[in-house]
């Protein structure tokens, strides 16, 4: 123990902090009789030109009054100070263990003992350890949590084994400065403005608390900041009890980044997505979907998807959808038009999937829209066309062949046969079955025009020659045709 005096670092404050009153040495017994019974101590700290010299009790007091005046013990003199009644002070060196503390402030009898470092000086002013019971440490030391506890300026008083399991052996942890040692940080509120209410009785939950050690390792905690009563039912520490949350807010960046980058991927994605409700109510969309309907993201969100498809179509996407939302269907793809916002209508090929939860319930539906416009207007711009082809060739009695020179095969188009009176399967697709209906004077004819091209002669085919009809009758045809090559030059 070390009796010596020493210099104070923030006496006045720590003192009213644990409500201990400062007696001046060369104040007279009677003020300092004063302030004793004001105080709810029965003792208070002597200060000599703001040094502390020890302490002045109340018993010291009285004994003065029978020392100054032992037949009438009357009021001490104004002209007596306490100067000579002062009593040294043990204190407590930052090195010493937690039993050696509590052993300290046993001997002592007092509440608060100042702390001292190696040099003498006054680090603060240290509470009474709480009288818990031997439970009541072995939960706090066998808890899997880290649990300490700070004075008002932030000095750990408490440190349990999971702190030193987690954070390592720190020598002279106790005392030591907790921003040091692990520099807390909170996320949505100030430590000092959470330290002061606490010490005036308030307690906080759930409070994000990031801490880092001197080597830049980090850990994220929910804590519990809460009070702690000394003997005298003064407010002595807060307790800090976290739970490590590091593993989860690690999970939730890697979320978080996992998400922005799929969220890259719908945005610039040369297909459109959007995820909708149950009833149909959109969600959210990416550019392409909004810039293909002619919308914008806000104006689109909010809409049905039954709102902007074709009237026409909607019997069938229902039926789809409802289907899909029974649980029938995993997913379905269809051909259907929307309403783009000018009332235009767009063909797209889409595929709708059905989002469900952990426990397989449906909460949205998720569309992928393919734009399929150009194509289905080129088909439909084909079959009009193969539309006035067929009734050109019908009205004007044109026949249509192509023959596969390689494979024998001629495509003979129906109307070719019916000039010959024919039914379409009536005539196999094939140039011998093609050639038996040729009028047999004839044939030399047109194989010799035929060859004419096959040698290379000339790529035009053209001769007017005779058919054989289904009743018997001769027909007159002109027959043309034009010689095609492959990459070798093979007819």
């Amino acid at each position: 123990m070390v009796f010596s005096p020493f210099q104070p670092n923030g006496t006045d404050a720590q003192c009213r902090q644990h409500r201990v009153p400062i007696v001046q040495y060369h104040d007279s017994l009677w003020a300092a009789a004063d302030m004793l019974a004001k105080a709810p101590m029965d003792w208070g700290l002597v200060l000599d030109q703001g040094q502390v010299v020890g302490r002045l009790t109340a018993q010291r007091i009285l004994k003065a009054l029978v020392a100054i005046a032992p037949a009438q013990p009357t009021l001490p003199p104004p002209t007596a100070t306490v100067a000579n009644w002062v009593e040294p002070i043990p204190t407590l060196i930052d090195s010493l263990t937690p039993e050696q503390v509590g052993e300290q402030f046993q001997r002592s009898g007092l509440s608060v003992l100042p702390l001292v470092n190696a040099q003498g000086q006054l680090v603060k002013l240290v509470s009474r350890p709480l009288q818990t019971s031997g439970l009541a440490v072995q939960l706090a030391e066998q808890s899997p949590n880290p649990i300490f506890a700070v004075d008002v300026e932030g000095h750990i008083l408490h440190w349990n084994g999971a702190c030193t399991q987690l954070w390592g052996e720190t020598p002279g942890i106790l005392g030591a400065s907790l921003h040091t040692v692990l520099q807390p940080r909170l996320t949505h509120q100030n430590l000092e403005d959470v330290l002061a209410a606490v010490f005036t009785g308030q307690s906080y939950s759930n409070v994000e608390i990031t801490y880092r050690s001197p080597m830049g390792h980090e850990w994220v905690m929910l804590s519990r900041l809460y009070p702690l009563y000394g003997a005298m039912g003064q407010v002595t520490c807060c307790a800090f009890a976290n739970t490590d949350i590091t593993p989860l807010k690690q999970a939730a960046r890697f979320l978080q980044a996992e998400e922005k980058r799929f969220r890259a991927i719908f945005d610039q994605a040369p297909v459109g997505f959007c995820q909708t409700e149950v009833t149909g109510v959109m969600q959210w969309a990416n550019p392409w979907f909004a810039d293909l309907l002619g919308y914008s993201i806000p104006d689109l969100i909010g809409r049905t998807w039954q709102s902007i498809t074709l009237p026409e179509d909607l019997p069938g996407d229902v039926a789809l959808n409802e289907a899909l939302i029974a649980g029938e269907l995993p997913a379905f793809s269809m051909e259907k038009r929307y309403l783009t916002r000018e009332g235009k209508a767009h063909w797209v090929h889409i595929t709708v999937c059905s989002l469900r939860d952990a426990k397989g319930h449906l909460y949205a539906t998720l569309s992928v829209v393919q734009d399929i416009h150009d194509r289905k207007r080129a088909e439909q711009e084909l079959q009009r066309s193969e539309e006035r082809y067929t009734l050109a060739t019908q009205e004007g009695q044109v026949g249509v062949w192509d023959w596969d020179l390689q494979r024998g095969d001629i495509y003979l188009s129906p109307n070719l046969k019916a000039l010959l009176g024919y039914r379409d399967d009536e005539i196999a697709n094939h140039i011998d079955a093609w050639s038996t209906h040729v009028c047999p004077e004839d044939q030399p004819l047109v194989a010799a025009a035929v060859d004419g091209v096959l040698s290379g002669h000339r790529d035009r085919f053209e001769v007017l020659h005779r058919m054989v009809h289904k009743d018997g009758h001769l027909l007159w045809v002109l027959a043309r045709g034009r010689l095609f090559r492959d990459g070798q030059g093979t007819p």
